[in-house]
């Protein structure tokens, strides 16, 4: 956006709102709220593909919600000293930095006190708290609607996911999820995804 002229801090705020939303009906709300403060970012923003810049129209099965690429500027920082090597010694290079890398992960992983990784933890314990002022009404054994404190949701525990879509883009139970699997006397834990178990290295 700051590429085409708009740097205003509202246009700014309208923008990660749309990016941030979840849900179609969520998105097409803060559209229609960046719309009413500059038609003219609405129109370009309407001209972009939504799946590569907001949640509401990203796949699930990937189970990652990551709006930004600094993971990609992440290892363009990692293999800079390789790029200016001949091909051969720039490969060779970037495969002991990464074998590096991989192993340093291998070796933290030990240290965990849970099956959880701790970044997906401490998401999972700030949902937890927030869930507490969420009410579950049961359907059945597996489908339940969460009154929270700004809205509902519905959710089905067999095919883990929310209405809100939080728990299908990352795998880490949401708020609505968290009640839901606690209604059923049961560890929010037990239904994070394998994303986030321990044995599953990431970069």
């Amino acid at each position: 956006m700051k590429k085409d002229g708009f740097l205003g801090i509202a246009v700014k705020k309208a923008l990660w709102a749309a990016a941030r939303a979840t849900r179609i009906e969520e998105f097409n709300t803060r559209m229609q709220q960046m719309k009413d403060l500059d038609e003219k970012a609405y129109d370009l923003l309407v001209k972009k593909n939504g799946s590569q810049w907001s949640r509401a129209f990203f796949s699930p099965f990937p189970k990652c919600d990551i709006l930004t690429n600094n993971i990609c500027e992440s290892i363009n920082l990692l293999i800079f000293p390789a790029r200016d090597k001949p091909i051969i010694t720039m490969l060779e290079t970037i495969i002991n930095m990464l074998m590096a890398r991989l192993q340093v992960n291998r070796d933290s992983v030990e240290e965990w006190d849970s099956l959880i990784c701790p970044r997906i933890m401490e998401t999972l314990k700030k949902n937890m708290k927030q869930a507490a002022e969420c009410i579950p009404m049961k359907s059945d054994d597996w489908h339940f609607q969460i009154m929270g404190p700004h809205d509902q949701h519905t959710v089905d525990i067999s095919q883990k996911s929310c209405s809100c879509r939080r728990w299908d883009l990352t795998g880490i139970p949401c708020i609505h999820a968290i009640s839901a699997i606690w209604c059923r006397d049961e560890d929010p834990e037990s239904y994070v995804l394998g994303n986030g178990v321990h044995g599953s290295i990431r970069v």
